[in-house]
This record gives C-alpha cells, structure tokens and sequence, in this order.
C-alpha cells in the first residue's frame, strides 16, 4: 500500500506527472521550474527553514528545498524501523548515527537525549554533509556532533567512496553498482571501536545505514558491541553488500559472532533477512 502523501507532495506529484504526460519531458519541471520555485522559497524562508514532522517523531527546521519532499511519512515503508529507532533514544546519553544522510534520524533525537546527552552523526557524502550541518544550526542542535567520515573495520587515511557531489543523494556507498554516483572521492575511515575509545563514550543505541558496508562497520565495533550492548537499528543492502564481494551469510556469521540476533523491527526473527530493516538484540 503507497504511504499517503502530503498537501505538498501531491502537488510536486500532480506536477512531475504533467510535465512526464502531456510534455514528454520527465526532466523539463526538474530542470526549469523547480530551481526557480527553490530560489523563492528560499528567500521566503530564509536561513529559518521549514518546519517539518520527520515521520511523526517531533517537529524539526529543514531547508526549505525540501517543502514538497514527504519525509512527514518517512519510516512508512523503507525504513520502518524509523520511529522504533528515534524513540528507543528516550532519556539515553549517546546515540550514533553512522549513514546519517541529511540528519533525519539525528534531529528529532536530539530533542529526546538526556539534557547531557550527545549524538554523533558519521556522513561522507559532501552534499549531505553541508546540508547535515545547515539542518544542525537551523535547530540550534548543539548535541549534533557532525563527522564527515566513514565508519568502516579499521581507521585509513584515504578510501574510495563512490558520490554524487551535485545533489543530495541516499545512493553514495563505498560499493559501485548500476546505481551509485560514478563520482569517486577519497575520504578519511574511522572504526567505532577507536572512536569510542578515543572519545570515552559507551554508545546506547547505534543506527547503520550505509549501502553496503554494514559487515565492515560491525567489524569495527566488535569490542564496543561486545562489552557494552547497544541496541541496534540495521539497514540491510543486499546488492551492495554483493558489489563488495560479500555475502548476506557473511553479515549472518559476523552478527553471531559479535553475539547479537538480527529480528524485525516487530521483534520476529529475521536470520534470512527477509526484511531489510533490523533490529539487533543481545543474546540472552
């Protein structure tokens, strides 16, 4: 069942489909109208932003070239475990957002730490990046901690990242495939395990979203996963994780051994990964 859209994604929809339709042009709006109805509604709006309820989990400030986007329904079918993941955050200290995009799970978390508490928010792609920082100082989220990194098994000074660095894109991954940017960058690599060493942080709740290379990152984070059992909110990307070489029985071997079980978001099993979105548990 499609996810309801808003007022204002009916309206980028209803238009997308006339100038697909009845111009023949599915690029003619993208390319021509939509820059100049972007210039003003940034200049409506400002540095303020917009206000938007990212999947019903509390009010945030977004650029406004995101006012006819539908993340007031995200987490309604990709990404389902959404709004587990944000209120699993409750009254917690650290939160790490490893893939965090444009900060969609970060910034309503902020709002739900404990008055102390911190997030670190792990995001390589360029674009996403400036626009990750544009969405912290729009919500005046100072616990928004910001790295332009990957997370991968072990901390490299330079690793090929695949991006697209003229818009803001959800496809950039270590992993090329038919649908990753063809742009390839060099950024920096750190593990979780040398980070919260380095920083003195005992995460609560961890997020991976990174096309591709959840093995590598759950490799790295071995000794924190083992000594201090974070709750965890996995993405799993099947032809990505095959572009690296691996395999999803590769990412059932490595959980087990850090000695968590993969469930759905609903706390069903889900070792054949029949649903992307997971949940990862302690073994009791």
């Amino acid at each position: 069942m499609a996810v309801p859209k808003t007022a204002r994604a009916k309206v980028a929809y209803v238009v997308n489909e006339f100038s697909r339709t009845f111009l023949k042009d599915p690029e003619f709006m993208r390319k021509t109208v939509k820059p100049v109805v972007l210039a003003g509604l940034k200049l409506l709006f400002g540095r303020r932003g917009i206000k938007v309820n990212i999947g019903g989990q509390g009010e945030v400030r977004m650029s406004p070239i995101f006012y006819f986007s539908n993340w007031e329904n995200f987490g309604g079918q990709h990404n389902k475990g959404y709004a587990s993941c944000v209120q699993a955050c409750d009254g917690k200290q650290i939160f790490l957002d490893i893939g965090a995009h444009i900060g969609l799970y970060s910034l309503p978390i902020s709002k739900r730490l404990s008055k102390d508490g911190r997030i670190f928010a792990f995001e390589p792609s360029s674009v996403n990046y400036k626009t990750l920082q544009d969405h912290i100082h729009m919500n005046q989220a100072d616990s928004i901690i910001p790295l332009p990194h990957l997370v991968g098994a072990i901390s490299l000074d330079q690793v090929d990242f695949y991006e697209d660095t003229d818009q803001i894109s959800p496809m950039n991954s270590i992993a090329c495939t038919s649908k990753t940017p063809i742009k390839v960058t060099r950024k920096k690599q750190i593990s979780v395990d040398e980070f919260c060493q380095d920083m003195k942080i005992i995460p609560d709740v961890i997020k991976i979203d990174v096309e591709g290379a959840e093995i590598e990152v759950l490799k790295g984070a071995k000794k924190t996963l083992r000594e201090h059992d974070p709750k965890i909110f996995l993405s799993v990307h099947p032809v990505h994780i095959k572009a690296l070489g691996k395999t999803l029985d590769d990412l059932a071997s490595i959980i087990e051994e850090i000695g968590y079980i993969p469930q759905t978001v609903e706390g069903k099993d889900n070792s054949d990964f029949h649903e992307n979105e997971c949940l990862l548990t302690k073994k009791r």
